[in-house]
């Protein structure tokens, strides 16, 4: 019993030292979703939110055209994409 507690242990402080990713989503018309961009792997809310609006910009898209979004840990699952937390 014993050994199983420090593995628990074990295990809890190695999550705990995980690093937040956050992915980005672009969609160039934002009354059409299913068409989207992904940007990749940011380290920060912040390093996304930037990575969207100088896309936006590197493409012309008006700024009212465009929308994105940026979502904390996300994972493929059955092809769609599950974030632990999504942001603007």
């Amino acid at each position: 019993m014993r050994y199983v507690l420090i593995i628990i242990v074990i295990l809890i402080l190695l999550n705990s030292f995980k690093k937040d990713v956050w992915s980005g989503f672009f969609y160039p018309d934002k009354n059409n979703l299913p068409n989207w961009v992904e940007g990749g792997n940011f380290d920060s809310l912040e390093s996304c939110r930037s990575w969207a609006i100088s896309y936006g910009e590197s493409k012309s898209i008006p700024r009212y055209e465009y929308d994105y979004e940026c979502g904390l840990n996300c994972k493929h699952k059955d092809g769609f994409n599950v974030c632990k937390e999504t942001l603007r």
